[in-house]
């Protein structure tokens, strides 16, 4: 009897070390990063999926790789202190800027089916996130490069907070359009034209 609890107290240590590994797995940078590549070739290189299955797609396993809240927060940080959204219209915003990212950027890459993502160089940058080089083929001989930058978000997941192309950085091209928007329409004007 003695063996067989010595050897069921192996058993479960060893089973509850494996679930752990797992869980840090899945909470690793490099998890994360892989994920992203996969999810995104995944959406490019589908060519037999109704667009309901795309959608569906889009949704689950690709949006889940922003973190649209810090995305909002980020842009809105160009806001004058004088035009302070309230929390509803902070919250207003980052869902219509969720919309417009899902619909201008991810469902680009998913009419593009020719495109294949490549992994190029990953660097961690200051203030623990990690810039991920990657090459788009498909557009030009060379292919085209740009960065996803990972940051462990509120909740301790890695997921990508923004993109960079040449230097233009989504979060900057927003930060912009908001400020020429609330110039020129006020903020209840920016929020409806986002």
């Amino acid at each position: 009897m003695k063996r067989f609890s010595a050897f069921a107290l192996i058993l479960t240590l060893m089973l509850s070390q494996s679930f752990a590994a797992s869980d840090e797995v899945e909470d690793s940078p490099v998890y994360a990063i892989q994920n992203a590549i996969t999810s995104l070739n995944q959406i490019t290189q589908s060519l037999t999926y109704s667009p309901e299955s795309m959608e569906k797609l889009v949704l689950e396993e690709v949006v889940p790789l922003f973190d649209f809240g810090f995305i909002a927060n980020e842009v809105l940080l160009v806001m004058p202190s004088n035009q302070q959204l309230s929390n509803s219209e902070a919250q207003y915003f980052a869902l219509r800027l969720k919309n417009n990212m899902i619909n201008t950027l991810l469902y680009k890459l998913v009419q593009s089916q020719t495109l294949k993502l490549a992994f190029v160089s990953a660097k961690p940058e200051l203030g623990g996130k990690i810039s991920v080089k990657l090459n788009i083929s498909g557009l030009s001989q060379q292919g085209i490069y740009f960065d996803l930058w990972f940051h462990k978000n509120a909740n301790n997941r890695w997921q990508i907070f923004d993109i960079v192309l040449n230097d233009d950085s989504l979060i900057k091209y927003y930060q912009s359009t908001v400020m020429i928007k609330v110039d020129r329409f006020g903020v209840q004007g920016m929020l409806q034209s986002i």
